[in-house]
């Protein structure tokens, strides 16, 4: 399976929105919820966070590539600076209501690590090393008032990223990150979840930005968890 986590800063277009919608280091969010729209004077775009991956048709060619898909629910997240990059990772802890496949139990906890995510100005540059800073400094954040710089946030927004929200449930469909244990990335990255939309039924995976539609209104299906299990019972006989 192809899939391959870039975000260089390469690739990104930084656009300054403000006022308008828009390895790991220690550093660790205190901010639980998205900052307001106003409050994201920076958003970096880039297609580069799932630049390689295989397209699956579906939960039978997920189950081939998956190590665990399990229906849960966002109990934590963190957002920190990577070391090797950069950019910005974002750690979710996943509480498992049911295992769907594999053998991880029900009701535990698991790792969700994914590309993307918000932080302060001033404390993701103060992550990151002295030559990436100069570069946003003078590019990236050059307009950038040094309240804005002390107050408001950056954010990357990586093509098929959702900003984690404490309580939000999913199906998932999980392979293990190497030399990590109990870290997941998810299969082909947003193809790999099934995010409960309000009405309780399971989006169809799309590459939206959740900033544009957190609630993935702009689906092209949904189903039910019990279709879904269904979907799995009958591929796992297969």
């Amino acid at each position: 399976m192809k899939y391959t986590k870039l975000f260089s800063s390469a690739c990104i277009c930084a656009l300054i929105v403000s006022g308008c919608h828009s390895g790991t280091a220690d550093y660790e969010s205190d901010h639980k919820q998205l900052p307001a729209a106003e409050d994201i004077v920076v958003s970096a775009h880039g297609e580069g966070d799932y630049g390689d991956y295989d397209l699956y048709e579906g939960i039978p060619d997920l189950m081939k590539a998956s190590d665990l898909i399990v229906y849960g629910e966002v109990t934590d997240f963190k957002m920190s600076v990577s070391k090797e990059s950069s950019m910005i990772n974002t750690f979710e802890t996943i509480h498992i209501i049911e295992t769907l496949y594999g053998d991880t139990k029900s009701d535990t906890d698991i790792t969700l690590l994914e590309n993307g995510g918000y932080m302060r100005i001033k404390d993701f540059l103060n992550e990151i090393g002295s030559s990436d800073r100069n570069w946003y400094m003078t590019g990236v954040f050059k307009d950038l008032t040094n309240e804005e710089i002390n107050q408001k946030y950056y954010a990357e927004v990586a093509e098929g990223y959702y900003y984690p929200v404490i309580g939000d449930r999913a199906v998932y469909c999980l392979h293990m990150i190497p030399g990590m244990d109990g870290v997941y990335h998810a299969t082909g990255a947003w193809q790999g979840i099934y995010r409960e939309t309000s009405d309780g039924k399971l989006a169809k995976p799309t590459a939206g930005s959740s900033l544009s539609d957190p609630d993935r209104t702009g689906i092209v299906g949904s189903l039910t968890l019990e279709e879904l299990k269904e979907n799995i019972s009958v591929s796992a006989k297969q």
